[in-house]
């Protein structure tokens, strides 16, 4: 079942004043799950081989965000990532 037939059949249901059919919510379901499962085409690699090669402009096209600033959040996540694991593996001895 499509996305769009799928909205359709959502929005029917919502115009609908009669008592739902749990066959139709089933068949809902069925959907939303057979399309937010689908097998995604993926690059292998593509982060450590292919990201690092891009240019400042094409970093900034690609994900909407300046080189610099990723890199400032990725040091904050860092710091705040390995400070609280320190803290854990402090609090198991």
């Amino acid at each position: 079942m499509s996305a769009i037939v799928l909205i359709e059949l959502m929005e029917s249901r919502l115009d609908d004043d009669s008592s739902s059919s749990s066959d139709e919510d089933e068949m809902i379901i069925n959907a939303i799950n057979s399309i937010s499962q689908r097998k995604r085409c993926r690059i292998h690699h593509y982060v450590s081989g292919v990201v690092p090669h891009y240019s400042l402009m094409e970093f900034r096209a690609h994900f909407r965000l300046h080189k610099a600033t990723f890199d400032n959040l990725l040091g904050n996540y860092d710091r705040l990532y390995f400070s609280r694991r320190k803290f854990l593996e402090y609090m198991k001895l």
